[in-house]
């Protein structure tokens, strides 16, 4: 057991470097950028489908492990929004384009009938996995300060209640799957 502790011990250092490699790049603004990009698309556009999934992965990924520097740095993006060029005009936008995706899924959950194996549906599911996920791993018990940061959202000049997103995008998803539930019931008892 002490073997695996040193290997589980030496394998987290070697996540956090590789993070600290990636978050020196500029990774950190790259995500947001990506995912700030999105904020005038429609929830059927490639780019929302396709790359904002795979931005909220690379956050996801370096968030892991607890690594603090990198949650630092993220914070430091977030509150930073007065930066210029072109990342820094999209990354300032990250939360409202998530806001306007969970509220576009939202919209998509709640005018569902029955659910169904579309295409446009099942990528709407997991791109809210992705959300679900970010922001899990940037809210993990030990970051105390993202979780502040998205509750006020301190030195922001247009700040985006994402959370109450958070939660109704939960509340429909779960009145949607309850629903269901009835429906399988009630269709097979009288069937």
């Amino acid at each position: 057991t002490k073997r695996k502790m040193k290997l589980m011990d030496r394998e987290v250092t070697r996540l956090q470097r590789l993070q600290d490699t990636f978050e020196s790049l500029g990774i950190c603004d790259l995500v947001l950028a990506m995912v700030g990009r999105a904020l005038d698309c429609s929830l059927d556009d490639k780019f929302i489908m396709e790359y904002v999934p795979l931005a909220l992965k690379v956050g996801f990924s370096l968030l892991a492990s607890g690594n603090d520097s990198v949650q630092e740095s993220l914070m430091i993006s977030f509150k930073n929004d007065h930066s210029e060029g072109m990342i820094g005009s999209h990354k300032k936008h990250f939360m409202a384009s998530l806001r306007n995706i969970l509220r576009e899924i939202i919209s998509k959950i709640e005018s569902l009938t029955t659910l169904t194996s579309d295409s446009a549906h099942v990528g709407a599911f997991k791109l809210l996995v992705k959300i679900y996920d970010f922001f899990g791993s940037l809210c993990s018990g030990h970051n105390a300060a993202a979780r502040h940061f998205l509750r006020h959202q301190d030195h922001v000049g247009d700040p985006v209640d994402i959370v109450i997103d958070i939660a109704k995008s939960v509340n429909s998803l779960l009145a949607m799957l309850v629903e269901q539930m009835r429906y399988i019931t009630f269709d097979q008892f009288y069937d």
